[in-house]
């Protein structure tokens, strides 16, 4: 243990009466459980949430030999800050009322509504009019998950999905094969964030 360690502990027992035991069990356990969860978002509370945004599998052409080979890309750790917590270590005030029990605010799911593209721009697009009611377009519902569902975060909360849109009519929008635009907002600081997966 680094004398840095240590010091954490020592000032963790002097401020709730635990010993330094205690405190390094408890430090050790919630490690051990952000470890285990992050893969689907783990929040620390006062801090923010950390999730693991897995790496996409694709495939790739060798180019020596032209064959194609699944290639599975890196995965990433992400680290969405509480807003207090991120506002505290830029230089502002520390939140006075902070509560370690308070639960996160949950993610707003709108009501869905279908989004059906007008068949008179498919043809001005050259596109096949027939693919139309195949696309699934929307707002709001939850994401249509083409691959495994990805975890959303941002400024200490999961994000809300606000809508998704089928590459799969074709022409130039295509993305990959057939792949979905998934878009999120945070409803605290207002930002989108864009994710895509294909088949």
């Amino acid at each position: 243990m680094t004398p840095k360690q240590r010091s954490v502990e020592s000032k963790l027992a002097e401020q709730t009466g635990f010993s330094i035991d205690d405190v390094s069990k408890l430090l050790t356990a919630l490690a051990r459980l952000a470890y285990s969860e992050a893969h689907t978002g783990f929040a620390l509370p006062g801090f923010g949430i950390f999730t693991v945004i897995r790496g996409r599998t694709s495939e790739v052409a060798n180019p020596f030999s032209g064959e194609l080979a699944l290639f599975q890309g890196r995965s990433q750790l992400q680290f969405a800050p509480d807003p207090a917590a991120e506002k505290s270590f830029l230089g502002g005030e520390p939140p006075t009322d902070f509560d370690a029990t308070a639960k996160l605010a949950e993610p707003v799911t709108l009501p869905q509504v279908r989004l059906i593209p007008d068949k008179d721009d498919l043809r001005r697009a050259g596109l096949d009019v027939e693919s139309a009611p195949k696309a699934n377009n929307k707002l709001g519902g939850e994401p249509d998950w083409i691959q495994d569902p990805e975890s959303v975060a941002c400024c200490g909360r999961e994000m809300t999905f606000y809508g998704q849109f089928d590459s799969g009519i074709g022409g130039d929008f295509n993305i990959v094969d057939a792949g979905m635009l998934y878009v999120f907002l945070c409803n605290e600081c207002l930002l989108p964030r864009g994710l895509v997966q294909y088949y």
